[in-house]
């Protein structure tokens, strides 16, 4: 599986570039993608809209996709849309 390793804010500026990323890992590595949290500050909509999106590219590739390292401010963002649920945790 491959690694992307996110940090600081994820918001409207910061998820374009993770986006891209993420399509590109998830078209490159058949086991699918861990997305590593650890040193996330701060996620908003569009953070979590990114996740999402990128969720359900690797479904449609046939691949996973998991986090890892998810910090209280983005379990809380996904708590709380009913969302958590949709991304397996990678220990």
């Amino acid at each position: 599986m491959g690694v992307v390793r996110a940090a600081g804010e994820l918001d409207w500026a910061t998820t374009p570039a993770l986006r891209a990323r993420l399509q590109r890992e998830l078209e490159s590595h058949p086991g699918g993608v861990v997305v590593d949290l650890t040193r996330v500050t701060f996620a908003d909509c569009a953070a979590l809209g990114t996740l999402i999106a990128a969720r359900n590219h690797a479904a449609e590739l046939g691949r996973r996709l998991k986090l890892r390292g998810t910090p209280p401010p983005v379990t809380r963002l996904l708590k709380a849309t009913g969302t958590y649920a949709l991304f397996p945790q990678d220990a």
